[in-house]
C-alpha cells in the first residue's frame, strides 16, 4: 500500500485542530508514526508589515499508509481541513485553522518529495529528517 508523509500546520487553536484532524485521519487512513510537534513563524510573515499580528504555526509530520492514490488522498485531506474550520480562500489573512500537505511518498527508490516547495524549507526537512536518514 502507498505510504505518505503528511505535514500538518495550524496557527489557530492548533492543539484542538490537531486532535480533531488526527481522529478524522485515523478513521480513513492508517497512522504509522508522527514526529514531535514544533513551532515555526508564518513563512509570509517576513513580507508582512505587521509580523506580530501573524501567529506562529504549530506543525507536525505524520506517516500514513492508505490504499488511496494521491488525488483521492488530497480530496480526503481537503475534506478534513474543511471539517476543522479551513475555508478556501482564507477568510482571515494570516490565519490557517488547518493545513495538511502531502510532502513525501515512498516508492521503489525510497522517500520521494512531492512538495518541492516544502523540500526547500528548513522546517520541512527538519520535520521529516528521521524518515529521510
Amino acid at each position: 500500500m502507498p505510504r505518505y508523509l503528511l505535514l500538518l500546520g495550524s496557527n489557530e487553536l492548533a492543539e484542538q485542530r490537531f486532535a480533531q484532524a488526527l481522529k478524522l485521519l485515523a478513521a480513513q487512513l492508517e497512522i504509522c508514526s508522527a514526529a514531535k510537534a514544533w513551532r515555526s513563524p508564518d513563512r509570509n510573515a517576513a513580507h508582512s508589515a505587521s509580523t506580530s499580528e501573524i501567529p506562529s504555526y504549530l506543525n507536525v509530520g505524520i506517516e500514513v499508509v492508505t490504499k488511496l492514490g494521491i488525488a483521492d488522498l488530497k480530496d480526503v485531506l481537503r475534506s478534513i481541513e474543511a471539517r476543522c474550520g479551513r475555508t478556501r480562500p482564507a477568510t482571515l489573512t494570516g490565519i490557517c485553522p488547518l493545513d495538511i500537505d502531502i510532502v513525501l511518498v515512498w516508492d521503489a527508490q525510497g522517500w520521494r518529495w512531492l512538495d518541492h516547495e516544502a523540500e526547500q524549507q528548513d522546517y520541512a526537512r527538519k520535520a521529516f529528517a528521521r524518515w529521510l536518514q
